[in-house]
This record gives C-alpha cells, structure tokens and sequence, in this order.
C-alpha cells in the first residue's frame, strides 16, 4: 500500500473512532426514564446532520452530493484565472486549466482536470492531482502532490511528496 492511500486510511479510521467514541459518551445514567434536564441541546448542525440530508455545500456556494460513508464531492470553478479552496474532508474537483489553486484546507483530495501554473497549499494531509504545474508552494505538512511533469516546489512544511 503507497504512502498516500496509507494517510488516507489513517485519516479516515480516525475519523471514525472519534464518531464511535462521541456516540458511546452518555450522562452515565442507568434511569430507563429519559430525563430531559440532561439532553443537550444545540443550534449548529454537525456533520452528521449534513450526512443524514445527504447535501453539503461547496467553495463555490454550489450544492455537493454525498451518500453515507463517503466524502462529500464538491465542484470548485476557476474563476478569473484562481480558485480557492477552502472544504476540508472532501474531494473537490475544478474542471479545465486554471493559473492559480490555493487550497486553504486539509484531508482533501484536489483535482484540476488540466494545467496550473501555481498551487499553493496551506492545510495538512492534502492530495492535490493536476495535468502539469508550473510551480508548487507547501505551507503544511504530509501533503501529496501528483502531475505529469516534475513542478518547482518551495517546501515550507514537512512530509510532503510529490510525484511525476
């Protein structure tokens, strides 16, 4: 197994025991009457309520599918010659050439469907694919970086690789 479907398992298991682990905590009670002094409440919506709709949403603000037990899939666009991408924990793919990708997130998979001149990346524990890239810029760690042609890279962080 390569060094980056490894991370992504690693990820992905962590993710899941923290999920079991959350959902095992209870108020220590033994008392089969719920007692509603002790249920928590809250506003925000956690992931697993965005998994139950089955819809997240995306950079762009666009709606993104997902189905239980899979990342969410976001299309991200390249406009005026940048894109930006800020989902963490997900696969975003922006379609044709694109000057400049800074992806501002981490434990997700990146994939430009054409050339990038530059890519900055400033989260962790990222894959990021492209046709060719000019240049690449590493501001965090144990980043996977994947083109067909061997790119400048300005490693600021540690335990990135990149690949031809």
């Amino acid at each position: 197994m390569d060094r980056k479907t490894t991370a992504k398992f690693t990820v992905l298991a962590a993710t899941g025991l923290l999920a079991v682990a959350l959902t095992a905590c209870g108020n220590g009670s033994s008392n089969d009457k719920a007692d509603s002094s002790s249920s928590p409440s809250t506003t925000a919506s956690t992931s697993a309520d965005k998994e139950s709709q089955g819809e997240e949403k995306g950079s762009d603000g666009k709606k993104s599918s997902k189905t239980e037990n899979q990342i969410p899939k976001v299309s991200a666009q390249c406009s005026s010659g940048k894109a930006v991408v800020k989902d963490s924990n997900s696969k975003v793919t922006i379609s044709g050439d694109c000057a400049s990708v800074e992806v501002n997130a981490s434990n997700s998979i990146v994939e430009v469907k054409g050339a990038v001149e530059k890519v900055s990346i400033n989260g962790a524990i990222n894959s990021f694919t492209a046709a060719t890239i000019k240049t690449v810029t590493l501001n965090g760690n144990a980043n996977d970086i994947s083109s067909g042609n061997k790119p400048a890279v300005k490693d600021n962080g540690q335990q990135n690789q990149i690949n031809k």
